[in-house]
C-alpha cells in the first residue's frame, strides 16, 4: 500500500477505476491501428491520412464514456462538496466528519477528503474547477 502512495494524497480508487476501465479499448486500437499502417500502408500518404482520420475517430468515440463520467464525477463532486467516497463513490453528506462508509465500510474524515479529491480534481482533471473553487 505504501508504494502506491507516491504522493502526499493518491489518486482516489474509485476515480482511478474510471480512467484504468477505458483505457484498454484506445490502447488496442492504437496497436492495431500501427499494425496495419506498418503492413499495408506501402508508403502512401493517402492512405496513412484517411487511416489516422479513422484512427481519431475511434478514439474520440471510445474516449467520449471515460471524459463524460470524469464530468459526472466532478458534479458529484463540486454538489457534494467533496463527500464522496474514495473506495467506492458513495454519496457521504447525510453522514459525520469521520465515519464509516456503509457502502463499502472504509473509515474516512472530511479533511482527508477533501483533500484527496481536490489533488486529483487539480492533477488528473483540471478542466473540472469551477469558478466556485478560484474565489476561495
Amino acid at each position: 500500500m505504501a508504494l502506491l502512495q507516491l504522493t502526499n494524497y493518491p489518486v482516489p480508487p474509485y476515480a482511478a477505476r474510471i480512467h484504468r476501465n477505458n483505457l484498454w479499448p484506445i490502447l488496442l486500437i492504437t496497436a492495431v491501428w500501427i499494425a496495419w499502417l506498418v503492413m499495408y500502408a506501402n508508403n502512401s500518404i493517402a492512405i496513412v491520412m484517411f487511416s489516422m482520420a479513422i484512427y481519431i475517430i475511434i478514439v474520440l468515440i471510445f474516449a467520449a464514456p471515460s471524459f463524460l463520467k470524469i464530468i459526472k464525477l466532478c458534479r458529484r463532486l463540486t454538489e457534494s462538496e467533496f463527500r464522496i467516497c474514495t473506495e467506492c463513490g458513495f454519496d457521504l453528506r447525510t453522514l459525520p466528519d469521520r465515519h464509516q462508509c456503509p457502502e463499502c465500510g472504509s473509515t474516512y474524515d472530511y479533511d482527508t477528503l477533501k483533500k484527496q479529491w481536490k489533488e486529483w480534481r487539480d492533477t488528473r482533471a483540471p478542466f473540472c474547477r469551477s469558478n466556485r473553487d478560484t474565489r476561495t
